[in-house]
């Protein structure tokens, strides 16, 4: 029976999280462009399966099928009146599909909009809607939340308070940088991660990208804050070929280079876009080795 995730994660030992969701998905037919969360219930049997490809490959902790769960992202659909029910579904096939000895983390991405002044939305109703998802999500038997994918800190701080309030469960919170070592709206790593830690973040990372190259210096920007510290980045930049997006890291490379990172610091190492449970095994034949 796994230990409580708070505590494996302040035990030292590195844990290994789990590759794409997306792809997986549309693998086993689920149309692009279509609502993933809606597949929550339409065809919970496939994303249990990636659950559970994930699990048999050596994940340590799998995200949930709720990257887009906001009531904005899901509204996109018409489906904003089932944020709970697609959210709690989430979680539960997620546990049906590793089992007991595997976490469990809730995962929440971008609304898709700004913040005043740039957008329409406001920090207090940006709070309530992520408060409402990480409720959801924990109902439904995560074991942990994470922030995915960001790119605004005012955004991503406001979705930690929202999920904090709700929930005393792990938090993770990872931004997606670019070359110059900003995220898409030019925020450092070294004022993302103070602010992170202060609306209650117990995990700060960095997920996605194409330049797998800055994943080094983000996580030596982010030491020295008393957090555990994660990476996740895509299998480096894509190129389409056939006229497909092909990835041009391979899994046994992708793990040589998230030694790298846990030398670094990290103790959390996954993959994001490009990324599958092979990948998986070779981080976890890394990491247990």
């Amino acid at each position: 029976m796994r230990a409580d995730l708070r505590e494996r994660l302040t035990s030292g030992r590195a844990l290994v999280a789990d590759g794409a969701t997306g792809t997986q998905l549309y693998a086993r037919g689920m149309t692009p462009g279509g609502c993933s969360e809606a597949w929550n219930t339409e065809n919970p049997a496939a994303v249990t399966d990636v659950a559970a490809c994930y699990a048999q490959a050596g994940s340590d902790l799998v995200y949930t099928n709720s990257f887009g769960g906001n009531r904005w992202r899901l509204g996109h659909y018409g489906l904003a009146d089932r944020l709970e029910e697609l959210n709690e579904k989430a979680a539960s096939l997620a546990r049906a599909g590793v089992g007991e000895d595997v976490y469990v983390v809730g995962s929440m991405g971008p609304t898709g909009d700004f913040l005043a002044p740039l957008g329409m939305l406001e920090p207090d109703e940006v709070q309530a809607a992520y408060a409402q998802q990480a409720a959801a999500l924990v109902a439904g038997g995560a074991d942990g939340l994470v922030l995915e994918t960001f790119a605004a800190l005012d955004e991503i701080a406001a979705a930690v308070r929202g999920a904090r309030s709700v929930t005393d469960k792990p938090i993770l919170a990872t931004l997606t940088y670019g070359a110059g070592l900003r995220t898409m709206m030019g925020i450092s790593p070294q004022v993302a991660i103070a602010e992170l830690v202060e609306a209650g973040a117990d995990v700060v990372g960095l997920n996605c990208g194409d330049e797998i190259d800055v994943v080094v210096p983000v996580l030596e920007a982010y030491a020295g804050h008393g957090v555990q510290l994660m990476a996740k980045p895509n299998a480096g930049m894509p190129v389409i070929v056939d006229g497909q997006p092909t990835w041009p890291i391979p899994p046994v490379d992708f793990a040589e280079r998230a030694r790298v990172w846990l030398q670094t610091g990290a103790r959390i190492v996954g993959g994001c876009c490009g990324t599958s449970p092979a990948y998986v095994t070779a981080l976890a034949k890394m990491v247990r080795g």
